[in-house]
């Protein structure tokens, strides 16, 4: 139990913070992988996965210089739920996988005691059970929109429409762990974020002594 390190699921949905609150995380010494940058590598890189996007949407799906075109893809798969839960089915496992394989190196390399897990789908991906404890990082609907449009050049419409292609909020709430709410400053969530922090490490010095 002296190695234990446990692995931590950071959710929320879009503008909720939870990319911010994994940094505050990452300062306090916990190391963090970030779905969407294993995702998007995957999706460029991985000639399987390619080659399965290519036969379900086509080669234009694709940028001549072998990247996605995600502008393309957003605005099939934001319209489309069913073309949504295809592109998932293709690219989940791969995800999946390389974020357990990343995990095992952590483990080994027994230099963090936590590791956390930044990823916006942990529930619509089902794989929730595989961590220790959930987190999700949760604000008001509007102030969301509010960050999304401050950050983006999305049409409003469209960011609304990338909402309701996720699980709400506060279906993520009911089946977490923790819930940091994000509704004020970036110090604010700062702040909360390293609370919740001494908490996880209570909470490894607790099974430790066990």
């Amino acid at each position: 139990m002296r190695n234990r390190q446990i692995c931590v699921g950071l959710t929320g949905g879009i503008g909720s913070g939870k990319t911010a609150a994994a940094k505050v995380l990452e300062r306090c010494g916990a190391a963090v992988i970030n779905a969407d940058r294993v995702a998007s590598e995957i999706i460029d890189k991985n000639r399987t996965v390619k080659k399965r996007i290519i036969e379900k949407f086509g080669t234009e799906s694709y940028l001549p210089e072998g990247h996605l075109d995600r502008r393309r893809m957003a605005k099939m798969i934001f319209r489309d739920k069913n073309l949504q839960e295809q592109l998932n089915a293709i690219v989940h496992p791969a995800v999946i996988r390389e974020i357990e394989r990343a995990i095992r190196i952590l483990r080994a390399e027994k230099k963090y005691k936590i590791a956390v897990v930044d990823a916006a789908l942990i529930f619509e991906a089902g794989v929730q059970d595989r961590f220790d404890y959930i987190i999700v990082v949760d604000a008001e609907r509007e102030i969301r929109i509010g960050r999304m449009m401050k950050r983006s050049s999305e049409p409003e419409r469209n960011i609304r429409a990338r909402m309701k292609s996720q699980l709400p909020n506060r279906m993520k709430i009911q089946r977490a762990d923790f819930v940091i709410k994000n509704n004020g400053t970036l110090k604010d969530l700062e702040q909360a974020t390293r609370f919740m922090h001494r908490l996880l490490v209570q909470s490894l010095n607790k099974a430790v002594r066990k």
